[in-house]
Protein backbone atom coordinates (compact mmCIF):
# COMPACT_ATOMS: atom_id res chain seq x y z
CA UNK A 1 0.00 0.00 0.00
CA UNK A 2 1.02 3.78 -1.10
CA UNK A 3 0.93 6.29 1.02
CA UNK A 4 0.92 10.17 0.48
CA UNK A 5 3.91 11.75 1.62
CA UNK A 6 5.90 15.15 0.28
CA UNK A 7 9.47 15.30 -1.32
CA UNK A 8 11.78 18.59 -0.71
CA UNK A 9 14.19 19.22 -3.28
CA UNK A 10 17.16 21.24 -2.55
CA UNK A 11 19.27 22.04 -5.57
CA UNK A 12 22.23 24.33 -4.41
CA UNK A 13 26.07 24.58 -3.86
CA UNK A 14 27.80 21.37 -2.32
CA UNK A 15 29.17 24.01 0.13
CA UNK A 16 25.71 24.01 1.57
CA UNK A 17 25.15 20.19 1.53
CA UNK A 18 26.12 20.17 5.81
CA UNK A 19 24.36 22.78 6.47
CA UNK A 20 21.24 22.48 4.42
CA UNK A 21 21.30 18.74 5.39
CA UNK A 22 21.36 20.48 9.37
CA UNK A 23 18.92 22.50 9.17
CA UNK A 24 16.62 20.12 7.49
CA UNK A 25 17.28 17.42 10.26
CA UNK A 26 16.22 20.25 13.13
CA UNK A 27 13.24 21.23 10.96
CA UNK A 28 12.05 17.25 11.15
CA UNK A 29 13.12 14.93 8.48
CA UNK A 30 14.28 11.65 9.17
CA UNK A 31 16.96 11.44 6.52
CA UNK A 32 18.40 12.18 2.82
CA UNK A 33 19.49 11.63 -0.47
CA UNK A 34 22.48 13.74 -1.86
CA UNK A 35 23.94 13.77 -5.21
CA UNK A 36 26.26 15.56 -7.46
CA UNK A 37 24.29 17.83 -9.71
CA UNK A 38 24.95 20.72 -12.72
CA UNK A 39 22.87 22.55 -15.39
CA UNK A 40 21.99 25.63 -16.22
CA UNK A 41 19.71 28.52 -15.15
CA UNK A 42 19.14 32.28 -15.64
CA UNK A 43 22.66 32.57 -14.44
CA UNK A 44 24.03 30.33 -17.18
CA UNK A 45 25.85 26.84 -16.79
CA UNK A 46 26.59 25.65 -13.46
CA UNK A 47 29.15 23.11 -13.05
CA UNK A 48 32.35 22.84 -11.37
CA UNK A 49 34.49 21.33 -14.37
CA UNK A 50 33.58 25.04 -15.68
CA UNK A 51 34.77 27.05 -12.85
CA UNK A 52 38.43 25.81 -13.45
CA UNK A 53 38.02 25.42 -9.47
CA UNK A 54 37.43 21.48 -8.72
CA UNK A 55 34.98 20.17 -6.34
CA UNK A 56 34.61 23.84 -4.34
CA UNK A 57 31.94 25.03 -7.01
CA UNK A 58 30.13 21.93 -7.13
CA UNK A 59 26.02 21.70 -6.76
CA UNK A 60 24.40 18.76 -5.14
CA UNK A 61 20.82 17.54 -4.99
CA UNK A 62 19.43 16.99 -2.14
CA UNK A 63 15.68 15.73 -1.23
CA UNK A 64 14.08 14.83 2.37
CA UNK A 65 11.09 12.59 2.20
CA UNK A 66 8.49 13.53 4.88
CA UNK A 67 4.83 12.23 5.49
CA UNK A 68 4.05 15.63 7.29
CA UNK A 69 3.50 18.62 5.00
CA UNK A 70 4.68 21.09 7.66
CA UNK A 71 7.89 19.54 8.39
CA UNK A 72 8.26 19.94 4.14
CA UNK A 73 7.04 24.23 4.40
CA UNK A 74 9.47 24.39 7.11
CA UNK A 75 12.47 23.05 5.64
CA UNK A 76 12.08 25.07 1.84
CA UNK A 77 11.37 28.00 4.54
CA UNK A 78 14.41 27.61 6.46
CA UNK A 79 16.13 27.24 3.08
CA UNK A 80 15.35 30.16 1.36
CA UNK A 81 15.46 32.29 3.84
CA UNK A 82 19.08 31.50 5.78
CA UNK A 83 21.41 30.83 2.16
CA UNK A 84 19.44 32.13 -0.94
CA UNK A 85 19.98 35.46 -0.59
CA UNK A 86 23.63 34.77 -0.41
CA UNK A 87 23.90 31.01 -2.37
CA UNK A 88 22.71 29.93 -5.59
CA UNK A 89 20.22 27.45 -5.42
CA UNK A 90 16.12 26.21 -5.83
CA UNK A 91 13.92 24.45 -3.95
CA UNK A 92 10.44 22.82 -4.72
CA UNK A 93 8.34 20.40 -3.21
CA UNK A 94 6.74 17.64 -4.89
CA UNK A 95 3.64 15.11 -4.15
CA UNK A 96 4.94 11.55 -3.67
CA UNK A 97 3.66 8.05 -2.57
CA UNK A 98 5.81 5.78 -0.69
CA UNK A 99 5.59 2.47 0.76
CA UNK A 100 6.42 2.29 4.50
CA UNK A 101 5.43 5.71 5.82
CA UNK A 102 6.88 4.97 9.45
CA UNK A 103 10.58 5.54 7.61
CA UNK A 104 9.60 9.12 6.83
Amino acid sequence: MLNKAKKVVVVTEKILLDKVVTLAMAAGATGYTAVYANGQGHRGVRSDALSGHGEIFSNVKIEFITARPEVAQKIIDGVVSTYFGNYSGISYVEDVEVARTSQF
